[in-house]
């Protein structure tokens, strides 16, 4: 039978652990990766609230003592106002739980200052007329 967090488990003694987390930060994604030696896939919880809060929990029975379990949790602060919640996806490999957290796209704003001179020199102004090209053509041949 496979042990899952959240099963009703009478009797139990639990043992609290901390692992070891690191974040990634780049332009367009941050990870979170989460050292989780001995632990299984089915055994972990992921979970992201309204107020985007990432908790994920998990726990394992110690040896053959069904009595005996190991467990963690961890929060992370609120995600940037910049994430896609929709997005986020996590991979499990070996004992790396690794929690991808897309970003949006920033939009840069670029702001010109000219001197006020240059301003007023272009409002002042009159536009120059446009000169219309004539094109002339060459009649070759005749009849």
């Amino acid at each position: 039978m496979e042990d899952t967090v959240g099963a009703y488990k009478p009797y139990h003694f639990h043992t609290d652990f901390e692992p070891y987390c690191i974040w990634h930060r780049k332009e367009d994604t941050d990870t979170f990766d989460v050292h989780l030696n001995g632990l299984k896939k089915q055994q972990l919880k992921i979970e992201i609230n309204e107020e985007r809060i990432l908790t994920i929990s998990g726990e394992r029975r110690l040896w053959d003592d069904n009595n005996t379990w190991s467990r963690f949790r961890k929060q992370t602060n609120k995600l940037a106002d910049n994430t896609q919640n929709n997005d986020i996806r996590s991979k499990f490999t070996g004992r790396i739980l690794s929690i991808v957290i897309p970003k949006k796209p920033g939009i840069l704003s670029l702001s010109i200052s000219l001197p006020s001179q240059v301003l007023e020199k272009a409002q002042t102004q009159p536009k120059p007329k446009r000169r219309l090209r004539q094109r002339r053509m060459q009649v070759v041949g005749g009849w």
